[in-house]
């Protein structure tokens, strides 16, 4: 889990609920916006005029757009003894962890070709750097 978030203007080291909290205490400040807690059922209309119906109170929501939001889940690697580290030496998000280790050894595992941009980013934090692939078990 993340503790600190990194490369946001203002915020660094800032924990990722409290910059939740302050994003949606400024932006309840624009007159338009709604924040509508709900499982959607279904949504008709088209561009400017969508309406959501929202499955626990039967009640259809208007909006001119819309965000989809989905969040992010991390998948860890199939690798023994990673769930045991996952947040303190072992991590999945250089954004928001990769500055705390700078100028420390850092070895990347990337499943595939195109995550090996991580080693391009990274090595400006440091220089003692592994990259490997992760191999099939």
């Amino acid at each position: 889990m993340t503790k600190e978030s990194h490369g946001f203007l203002t915020r660094a080291g800032i924990t990722p609920s409290e910059f939740r909290r302050i994003a949606r205490e400024q932006i309840l400040k624009y007159p338009s916006v709604l924040f509508q807690s709900g499982v959607v059922s279904s949504v008709t209309g088209g561009d400017g005029d969508f309406r959501l119906q929202l499955e626990s109170s039967k009640a259809t929501v208007r909006s001119r757009k819309l965000l989809f939001a989905t969040g992010m889940k991390d998948v860890l690697p199939d690798i023994e003894g990673i769930p045991e580290v996952y947040g303190t030496s072992a991590f999945v998000c250089p954004f928001c962890d990769g500055w705390e280790l700078r100028d420390r050894q850092i070895s990347v595992i990337a499943p595939n070709d195109s995550n090996l941009h991580y080693m391009k980013m990274i090595s400006g934090w440091t220089k003692r750097l592994t990259v490997s692939p992760m191999l099939p078990c």
